[in-house]
Order: C-alpha cells, then structure tokens, then sequence
C-alpha cells in the first residue's frame, strides 16, 4: 500500500498505492482520506528514522501518529 525510500537526512520519496487504500479502507469502515492521511504521516515518521520493530518502538511510534493526525484535524 505504501513504500518509502530514504535517499538522505532530509530526503526521501513515498509512493502510495492509492487504488490499494482504497480497498484497506472500504475493507475496514474507515475513511480514505484518514488512511491516506495516516500511512503518509506513518512514512514520513519511517523517513525520519523512527521504527517498530520492538513493542516500546511501536508505542512512540503510534504516539506521535496519533498526535500528528489530531493536529492535522483526523
């Protein structure tokens, strides 16, 4: 659904499989534009070196998603 590629400290490139959300989305009652939204915010965290690979990673992770999607008004 989402890929991201890091080419620097400060650059990067995400593409997303929109046709792809857009099944995810239907599939689980949720919004398109809040699951684009969130899997963008989820890749730019990514591209900034953060992670979720242990269970304490996942949680700062998800922290700052959820603090970055109410700021962004989703």
């Amino acid at each position: 659904n989402v890929l991201s590629f890091a080419y620097g400290k400060n650059s990067g490139e995400i593409i997303l499989n929109v046709q792809q959300i857009r099944r995810e989305a239907g599939a689980s009652g949720q919004a398109v534009k809040r699951r684009i939204a969130y899997l963008y915010i989820h890749s730019l965290l990514h591209l900034k070196g953060y992670g979720h690979r242990t269970s304490k990673d996942a949680m700062r992770m998800g922290k700052l998603e959820e603090g970055i999607m109410g700021k962004s008004g989703f």
